[in-house]
């Protein structure tokens, strides 16, 4: 007697086992065609979510870039008056206060 012999051995409990009928061949093959069909399933809402992802992510750099660019022209606005009102100071003899 080897050692592959024993009860442990896969190769002398396929001996005992009953072979596969072909209603277990129907059931197996029906519950693979459902998890296919839950795998497409879960395969689009997956692709859906991406898509809806990217959508966001643009429109959220769109709406950075525009209030970057606000931002900077309202901070030009600003120092454009401030380089008015200290030019006005300056041609009157008098200087802003505070300086």
């Amino acid at each position: 007697m080897t050692m592959n012999d024993g009860p442990d051995n896969p190769a002398s409990r396929a001996d005992e086992e009953e072979p596969p009928s072909a209603g277990n061949y129907e059931v197996l093959d029906s519950t693979l065609d459902q998890l296919d069909s839950l795998l497409d399933h879960i395969e689009q809402k997956n692709d859906d979510l991406f898509a809806k992802l990217q959508d966001l992510l643009e429109s959220n750099k769109e709406t950075r870039v525009e209030m970057q660019s606000l931002t900077s022209e309202s901070g030009d606005q600003d120092t454009s008056d401030t380089t008015d009102k200290d030019s006005r100071d300056d041609t009157d003899g008098h200087k802003p206060a505070g300086q």
